[in-house]
């Protein structure tokens, strides 16, 4: 990808990051609230065994939490005693990234390759986890240059398989993000349906629901709203498990809240994913919450950034934004406490200013 282009694109991955990173079992994306933090212990859960999680992590299944723990000590104690088989360091390697160790995640996968070039599922991470690699604070020409070393590493998998859902599924993402936020130079609504295409011609059983929420994600793009909530709900019935399910009522909500501006939509939306929802993940709290924001309810909305910084005290908008509604409510002692916590771990986001101005005006 030229300089040019990777530069228009930057922007793009913002959003890419998040479709493509769920898709992988991963909830986080840059500048985004972090979804899951280790849950408060509960009942003993049963041991896994190194081969449930290996083949879970094949299948994009989410760790997080303890869970988390659990597929982490598997796969520890089965390289404890195989130290070189290629699957047991395969699943260390993302569940590094599910660790928020994205950069040594890389490193592994990478390491891998070089181990089994003609395995388009190493390649797939590859691109998950250089996407990973992202942060708020990155400078733009560095985001649009992991970004397309991302896209590469998936252009790879399906080079060497023409069917990887994985890949096909982000890399139509990323042409409608592209298109979206660069233009038709840049992006293109024809090459994301050419791979929901083939998606949904896949004999992979997954295939025709990856193909679908592609689908779902051209029509938002193109603020085709009825075809829109068409497409995301049949994929519904498709999703192999829950957390899929969750992920299209999610991509449904964030298009009814930032692109179609119909917030209360968008909280009916999400009214019916929490029903699925993970007590550990914090994307349903915060979801909720920036909708609440933008109906103006931010006595509600506060409930929800609540519960978000219980799960994750690091979530960089739900502190900032909290700070902003105790601020419009007159509750000056709550605003004063989130900015300063905003400033104090944050020093580099880009709002700092303005939470210092607000500050200097609380104070007064």
């Amino acid at each position: 990808m030229s300089g040019r282009k990777r530069e228009a694109t930057a922007a793009a991955w913002m959003l890419v990051a998040l479709s493509a990173a769920l898709h992988a079992g991963d909830t986080g994306a840059p500048g985004a609230d972090p979804a899951s933090v280790p849950a408060p212990a509960q009942a003993e859960a049963p041991a896994l065994s190194a081969d449930e999680v290996y083949a879970r992590l094949l299948d994009n299944h989410s760790y997080s939490g303890a869970e988390l723990e659990r597929a982490r000590a598997a796969i520890d104690a089965a390289l404890q005693a195989e130290p070189s088989k290629f699957e047991w360091r395969f699943a260390r390697a993302i569940l590094k990234r599910s660790e928020r160790d994205a950069a040594g995640s890389l490193a592994d996968l990478e390491g891998l390759a070089k181990q089994q070039p003609r395995n388009a599922d190493v390649y797939f991470q590859i691109g998950q986890s250089t996407m990973a690699t992202i942060t708020r604070d990155m400078g733009f020409m560095t985001m649009a240059g992991v970004a397309g070393d991302a896209k590469d590493a998936w252009e790879r998998a399906v080079e060497i398989d023409p069917g990887h859902v994985s890949s096909l599924y982000a890399l139509a993402q990323y042409q409608i993000q592209a298109r979206q936020q660069g233009g038709m130079l840049f992006g293109s609504y024809g090459a994301a349906k050419k791979h929901a295409d083939t998606l949904m011609k896949s004999p992979d059983p997954q295939g025709r629901f990856w193909g679908t929420v592609v689908l779902g994600s051209i029509a938002a793009a193109k603020e085709d709203w009825k075809e829109m909530e068409r497409q995301f709900r049949a994929a519904l019935p498709l999703a192999p498990r829950d957390e899929l399910k969750r992920m299209v009522l999610f991509q449904h909500a964030g298009a009814l809240s930032r692109g179609k501006k119909d917030p209360k939509a968008a909280l009916a939306v999400l009214d019916e994913a929490e029903a699925l929802a993970d007590p550990t993940d914090s994307s349903m709290y915060f979801m909720k919450a920036e909708a609440l924001r933008e109906l103006g309810d931010c006595r509600k909305a506060v409930e929800q950034y609540e519960r978000v910084l219980a799960i994750n005290a690091d979530a960089t908008n739900t502190r900032f934004h909290i700070a902003a509604c105790y601020e419009s409510l007159g509750d000056k002692q709550a605003a004063i406490l989130h900015y300063d916590e905003f400033v104090r771990r944050f020093p580099k986001d880009e709002r700092v200013k303005q939470a210092r101005a607000s500050l200097q005006k609380l104070r007064g």
